[in-house]
């Protein structure tokens, strides 16, 4: 019979070497459904590495992740797209894939602003603006667990402001759990209730 997995992410006896030297190590935790967990720590102390293994994408580690989420969005620090491909495009085929409604596509597009990029080539955004493009990607691909890398760098105030107002609303209406990245302890604050801490080699929670 099959038996249903409560949407978490557990980890267990964790350790990440880089040759033969300790990155970081984790003895055990729970990152729980509709969670929103920032994680900080000094720049180089391993923060994308571990966002790299909580999203699949890094299995050379010893101990146990295991990911019981159903869709998993990682939104990467630096730029996922051919600088030639229209911003048209991008955000078509996000919504195709997906398979999300027109409404709800259409509503996270006019939200986020995008129909105004329409026209542009990727390479030919402000960094602020490629951003917004990657969260907007994320959003149309419906995920329960979204995991964001300094996903807010370059957009302005206003335009953060806006975003942050829209994003709390629909990962709280979606029932999405977070996982978030950043160095602006005022993101953290807006987004997140919950800190995880790389310090020492040690994620402590």
């Amino acid at each position: 019979m099959y038996k249903y997995k409560k949407k978490e992410i557990i980890i267990n006896d964790l350790k990440k070497y880089v040759g033969n030297e300790v990155l970081f190590e984790c003895e055990q935790f729970r990152i729980k459904y509709r969670d929103r967990m920032g994680i900080v720590g000094n720049s180089g102390i391993g923060k994308t590495t571990f966002l790299n293994m909580l999203a699949g994408l890094d299995k050379k580690f010893d101990g146990i992740i295991e990911n019981n989420f159903n869709r998993t969005f990682f939104v990467p620090q630096f730029d996922e797209f051919p600088n030639w491909l229209g911003v048209n495009y991008i955000i078509r085929r996000a919504k195709h894939l997906s398979k999300i409604s027109d409404i709800q596509g259409n509503f996270i597009i006019d939200q986020l602003g995008l129909n105004s990029l329409f026209q542009q080539k990727y390479g030919t955004l402000s960094g602020g603006q490629r951003k917004v493009v990657l969260v907007g990607v994320a959003l149309l691909s419906l995920p329960d667990l979204l995991i964001l890398d300094e996903a807010f760098n370059g957009i302005d105030d206003n335009k953060r402001r806006e975003l942050f107002t829209f994003l709390n609303k629909w990962i709280e209406n979606n029932k999405i759990t977070l996982i978030f990245v950043s160095h602006n302890k005022n993101d953290l604050a807006l987004l997140t209730n919950k800190v995880i801490k790389i310090k020492n080699k040690r994620i402590t929670f």
